[in-house]
């Protein structure tokens, strides 16, 4: 499966071009029925060859003053599912790869935006009691932003977004098994800047796995890779949205019932969270696992494998109910 979007402006004057593939793959399912009945809705994505998504826009102004934007996004699978049963399913094999890419070229005079967007894949299920949301990842799974421009300059790449949204005494199981590899990276470039220049409105921001909303039971169990990269050529700042930010795996759901856990399980896998403002010449701590807004105690097993010791690269940033055990290695 590919699917591409395209858009080159090049002119004297002021140029824009702007390129989306909003939906590579759309799946809904609504399913509902009498009280005490079940309302099955499910919607499953099996791949084990090769997908592709991805949009690039590219705005050239040659002309002194006039200005350049270019703007890409890109989504390569959402899965929405709304029941009382049922579940959105990803079982990736093969190679999944969703890429957004905006260049925006001006004269020194003037100004070159430039704002690249991917999302990898988007479940979300809702409904009373919830169907659940299952990942199970055994190959590659990337999502790349990139970004080149002078003046706002932006790339966001989220590989995985999982939102939970039941409702009732119990909400949307979510488990996501990765013995592959799940990357995210997000690249800008502002080309009038150094890496010791601050930018206070270009940044690029990369997220591995983002788990949202209400959820049961959930669990993420690595055995593989999970990986947030970021790069930029300025230098990193503590203001949100700016600079670069690597977060491998965010947390911010809320386990229902409030007594459950959300797990975190590292079984000899990789964790790993950089960021750069040297465009990745060196890398530095992005974060590994950030519970800080999590609505649940969070536990956190970083275990041995068959194969040796799991590894974690970045800060673990965690709340005051989380708890860390380190095991075999």
């Amino acid at each position: 499966l590919t699917q591409t979007a395209t858009a080159t402006a090049t002119g004297l004057g002021a140029t824009t071009a702007t390129s989306n593939v909003n939906f590579g793959v759309l799946q809904t399912a609504t399913a509902s029925a009498p009280p005490a009945t079940p309302a099955t809705a499910t919607a499953t994505f099996t791949n084990a060859g090769k997908v592709k998504i991805a949009s690039e826009s590219t705005a050239t102004s040659s002309a002194a003053a006039a200005n350049a934007n270019a703007s890409a996004s890109t989504t390569g699978l959402q899965q929405i599912v709304t029941g009382t049963t049922g579940a959105a399913l990803l079982d990736n094999s093969g190679d999944f790869a969703v890429t957004a890419k905006a260049t925006a070229v001006a004269d020194a005079a003037a100004l070159s935006n430039a704002s690249a967007t991917a999302q990898g894949y988007i479940a979300q299920a809702s409904g009373v009691g919830g169907p659940a949301i299952t990942v199970k990842n055994t190959g590659t799974f990337t999502t790349q932003a990139d970004a080149s421009g002078n003046n706002n300059v932006n790339a966001n790449a989220t590989a995985m977004q999982l939102v939970g949204a039941g409702t009732g005494t119990s909400s949307t199981p979510v488990t996501v098994t990765n013995s592959g590899t799940i990357k995210a990276i997000a690249n800008a470039t502002d080309t009038n800047a150094t890496a010791t220049s601050l930018s206070t409105t270009s940044g690029a921001n990369a997220t591995g796995i983002y788990l949202a909303g209400t959820v049961t039971g959930a669990a993420i169990n690595n055995t593989g890779t999970i990986m947030a990269s970021a790069a930029t050529n300025f230098a990193d700042t503590s203001v949100l949205g700016v600079g670069p930010r690597a977060t491998a795996i965010l947390i911010a759901a809320t386990n229902v019932p409030a007594t459950g856990p959300i797990t975190v399980n590292n079984t000899g896998g990789k964790i790993i969270a950089q960021k750069s403002n040297d465009k990745g010449a060196t890398y530095k701590w992005g974060t590994a696992i950030d519970t800080l807004n999590a609505g649940s105690p969070v536990l956190i097993n970083l275990k041995g494998g068959a194969a040796g010791p799991g590894k974690i690269y970045g800060n673990v940033n965690i709340s005051a109910d989380d708890v860390i055990t380190v095991s075999d290695g």
